[in-house]
């Protein structure tokens, strides 16, 4: 029904365009019959191009969720070449500031991608690190007292993979933005989500060589 609203708005803003058109060149008269024609075509063309682009967008947007139009906002941020990996330094301390700190990483150096949302927070972290200490440490991580709405979790509950990827997994990021995330090509892996309110940990552990895919969202909503 919205979708049938929104062409005959679309039309009737373009019909209206035209016959201003019309009337402004009949009122300056510094254009020929012909010419005038030309251009009230030249407007209608380009009207009929936008009247068809806004009506596929129209028809995708109809038929998407949610959850889709979330992806496609992340994706269109990763997207964006503004957002730029961390530093090794600025990645430690936001990484640290989420999990009580990590010290028990002896080190190791850490990549990141952090988005400071306009509502939420969220960020990508890659490293290496001990499975029963990392997981030790998020089930441990800092909560918001003032956040009331759902329980944190007091262990990292292990998940599929199935139930993990689209936490860590984006149409064009963040593997775009950090060299090495490839979480689904891990052959021998180990998934676990944690939610220590406001956020929700998820982690992807390379059982050969520790390497750790670790996805952090904001979940205030």
């Amino acid at each position: 029904m919205w979708f049938a609203v929104s062409v005959l708005l679309l039309l009737a803003a373009l019909a209206g365009s035209v016959v201003m058109l019309v009337g402004w060149i009949k009122k300056r008269r510094r254009l020929k019959l012909t010419g005038g024609i030309l251009v009230a075509l030249s407007m209608a063309v380009l009207g009929g191009c936008l009247l068809f682009a806004s009506a596929k967008v129209v028809r995708k947007l109809k038929s998407t969720g949610p959850k889709e139009i979330w992806h496609a906002i992340v994706n269109r941020a990763f997207d964006d070449s503004g957002v730029r990996p961390c530093d090794a330094a600025t990645a430690r301390r936001i990484l640290g500031a989420n999990i009580g700190g990590v010290s028990f990483l002896h080190g190791t150096n850490i990549q990141g991608v952090w988005v400071e949302g306009i509502v939420l927070d969220y960020g990508y972290f890659l490293y290496v690190a001990d499975e029963k200490e990392l997981l030790r440490a998020v089930s441990t991580a800092p909560v918001d007292p003032a956040w009331n709405k759902f329980a944190s979790d007091d262990v990292c509950q292990e998940v599929t993979w199935a139930e993990c990827k689209e936490d860590l997994l984006y149409e064009k990021g963040p593997e775009h933005n950090l060299p090495g995330w490839t979480p689904e090509a891990v052959a021998e892996k180990r998934c676990y989500r944690c939610f220590r309110a406001p956020w929700q940990h998820s982690i992807v552990m390379d059982e050969k060589t520790g390497t750790v895919y670790h996805a952090i969202m904001e979940c205030r909503e």
